[in-house]
């Protein structure tokens, strides 16, 4: 197949049809359905959403997300400062120089 070369023009008006389908899927994603069996779901959708249960998950899921986010930031390194304390003798001990005598070697 040979691909053939699309003029300025020509390019420019596919990409204004392009643009303009794209308007009108948005568009359309936006119209309600109304159809009986989409009201009769979108209402047992938002009374399964107002129930107790559904409150107390939600309400389980934001302490939990809360805790994550306390447990994160302990991992990350958000800590309290804390001063350091400087001991009066260091751990390593400090000697008096010492000459090193060598030996003669034995013949």
């Amino acid at each position: 197949m040979q691909a053939r070369a699309l003029k300025p023009s020509e390019q420019m008006r596919q990409q204004q049809v392009s643009a303009t389908t794209q308007m009108r899927n948005k568009n359309v994603s936006q119209v309600m359905d109304t159809r009986p069996t989409q009201i009769a779901q979108r209402r047992l959708q938002e009374t399964s959403n107002s129930s107790v249960r559904a409150l107390q998950l939600k309400t389980v899921q934001a302490k939990m997300t809360a805790q994550r986010q306390e447990k994160e930031g302990l991992l990350q390194g958000k800590f309290e400062a804390v001063q350091r304390v400087e001991e009066e003798e260091p751990l390593q001990a400090k000697f008096e120089p010492v000459q090193r005598v060598e030996e003669e070697e034995p013949l």
